[in-house]
């Protein structure tokens, strides 16, 4: 029609009002950058021949020794007593037996990608190859920030040692060394713990296969002193204090407890970490992992029982619980005794942490996420001495100037964290490995694993918040329908094929149930800590937002193959690459 026409031909001819036109050019040029900034964050890291390695030079024997130097020192001579007279009492014993098949579940997952891409980072390249930059950088932050209050946490327990072992001797510790209280501040700062961790700092300068020799000599007299306390201290058992109140803080506190104690089961993870320097990767990992774990294991459910059943779990020394209990029935020449395989196991854990922590902040800087010096390795050691410098410095610090409770649940946090997703990075790992849609697959099962952990988390939180017993029980579909539909969903879909390394068994099942179990005991520790977890990430991503993201390799990789894409063949006029 003419009217028709007119407005046709109005619309077409007359420009574009100037503030609609800047309007549109402002809400592209954001929308652009939002694009830039997604792509970054998402970014995927292709596996190749790192620029910079390490020397491969362990053995399946170092790793266990690493696995079980790691584990024993703070789970054993720190953690029990603090976590049977605060959380669980003699069901001790079960939170670490829980624990076992909690981290048992995550090993697995664990070894197939270490036995797989054996290079130095563990989970932070896990996620690096699965779910993207950002989560890559926030795991292998969070696992940073774990191990080096790990070993500020262990340097106060091995001071607290110290002190025990030179009263049971008949001296006296002066005070300065170990406590020097700032009431103003809330302070009590701790000169000797950070004394210990710079001078183990200085010795893990000397080289990789040193570090290990050391480790595994210090590792066979804790356990040799640890088989003294399960004989010995059997021998002054006294069944009444496990009969008369076992759980004393009913079921819900050997959940409690296993959440507290979590981080003492941290070695497998360290072994991992080391999988850059081991001889032969696929099968010296999993003999690894999973060996230290199993004798681990044993060992601290034996001891747990031994120290609860020596001396009433309410009474337990929460610093040096071993020594003490002797003490307690008057084998004062045993605590002596103890003391020095504490100081051996509590030094070993404190050497592995330092190490382990110092390869995820190499393996960091080497992408480019973090700065160049911290990649720096010795010429002729090998030792990556910036990064377990920093690291050292650090921990010291901290060992200085805080508390052990004020510690502990925030590693547990930043571990249990970095074993989801690892666990989700497994089913990424098996659709990537299948024929199937990788794509629409991989958006279903992560929608469904969102749902697992929302659904696992609000249960939970009803069970620590002790809600009646219907409503918890209600709560519990709303983890167990998801996990339904994700498993008979996965079984149907994915076929992954067989590979020559270790495979993780029964996927879907075991990192399903790995994230329901991780999830649950991160709900059962403490508001505090989760508020120092959650100011520690931001920390972090502040720092990568601010350096990571415009440093980053996979960025260099990116920008190059962007410029590629968007040539122009001069013949054609059409993009050459795709």
């Amino acid at each position: 029609s003419p009217r028709a026409r007119l407005c046709l031909f109005l619309f077409s001819s007359s420009p574009t009002p100037s503030f609609l036109s800047s309007r549109n050019n402002t809400a592209t040029a954001m929308s652009s950058f939002f694009r830039e900034y997604y792509n970054r964050f998402t970014r995927i890291k292709v596996l190749s021949e790192p620029s910079k390695t390490l020397e491969r030079t362990l053995t399946w024997v170092d790793l266990i020794g690493f696995g079980v130097g790691c584990v024993v020192g703070a789970g054993i001579f720190v953690l029990t007593g603090f976590a049977a007279s605060d959380s669980a009492g003699p069901a001790i014993s079960l939170s670490f037996f829980f624990d076992f098949f909690a981290t048992a579940l995550s090993a697995l997952c664990y070894t197939e990608f270490a036995a797989r891409h054996p290079v130095a980072g563990s989970a932070y390249i896990y996620a690096y190859i699965s779910v993207g930059e950002i989560w890559a950088f926030v795991v292998g932050w969070s696992i940073m920030v774990a191990y080096t209050f790990t070993i500020s946490t262990v340097a106060r327990g091995w001071v607290g040692y110290l002190e025990s072992m030179v009263d049971a001797l008949g001296g006296e510790l002066p005070k300065w060394m170990y406590s020097v209280k700032f009431d103003a501040l809330s302070l009590n700062l701790n000169p000797m713990a950070a004394a210990v961790v710079l001078v183990l700092t200085g010795y893990t300068l000397i080289g990789m296969k040193q570090s290990s020799m050391f480790n595994l000599i210090v590792t066979f007299i804790s356990i040799a002193i640890i088989l003294f306390v399960i004989v010995a201290g059997g021998v002054n058992v006294d069944t009444a204090n496990w009969t008369d109140d076992f759980f004393p803080y009913g079921v819900e506190g050997v959940f409690k407890g296993s959440a507290v104690v979590f981080f003492a089961y941290l070695g497998f993870d360290a072994i991992a970490n080391f999988s850059e320097e081991v001889k032969n990767p696929s099968r010296d990992l999993p003999i690894g992992i999973i060996g230290s774990l199993l004798i681990c294991s044993v060992l601290y459910v034996l001891v747990s029982l031994v120290v609860t059943g020596m001396q009433p779990y309410n009474e337990l020394d929460p610093d040096a619980p071993l020594s003490v209990a002797f003490e307690y029935v008057g084998w004062d020449w045993a605590a002596v005794i103890v003391s020095l395989g504490a100081f051996a196991g509590l030094t070993t854990t404190m050497l592995v942490s330092l190490l382990t922590a110092a390869r995820i902040g190499f393996a960091m800087a080497r992408d480019g996420l973090l700065p160049p010096l911290i990649a720096y390795t010795h010429p002729s050691s090998g030792s990556t001495m910036v990064a377990n410098a920093v690291v050292g410095l650090l921990s010291a610090s901290i060992a200085f100037l805080m508390d052990i409770d004020a510690l502990a649940d925030v590693v547990s946090i930043c571990i249990l964290f970095a074993l989801i997703v690892v666990s989700i990075c497994i089913f990424l790992l098996r659709i990537s490995d299948s024929p199937v849609d990788g794509t629409d697959t991989k958006a279903f099962v992560l929608a469904m694993l969102g749902a697992i952990i929302a659904g696992t988390a609000t249960a939970s939180l009803s069970v620590v918040l002790e809600a009646p017993l219907w409503q918890g029980g209600a709560l519990c579909i709303a983890f167990l329908l998801p996990a339904t539909i994700l498993i008979v969903y996965f079984l149907m879909k994915v076929k992954s094929e067989k590979q020559d390394t270790f495979q993780t068994p029964l996927v879907p099942f075991t990192p399903t149930l790995a994230i329901i179990v991780n999830v649950y005991m991160m709900c059962n520790l403490q508001g505090l800590s989760w508020i120092a977890f959650v100011v520690a990430m931001l920390v972090g991503l502040l720092l990568y937002v601010a350096y990571g993201v415009h440093h980053s390799h996979a960025g260099t990789l990116v920008d190059s193959d962007a410029d590629v894409a968007h040539a122009t063949d001069d013949d054609e006029g059409e993009p050459f690459l795709h």
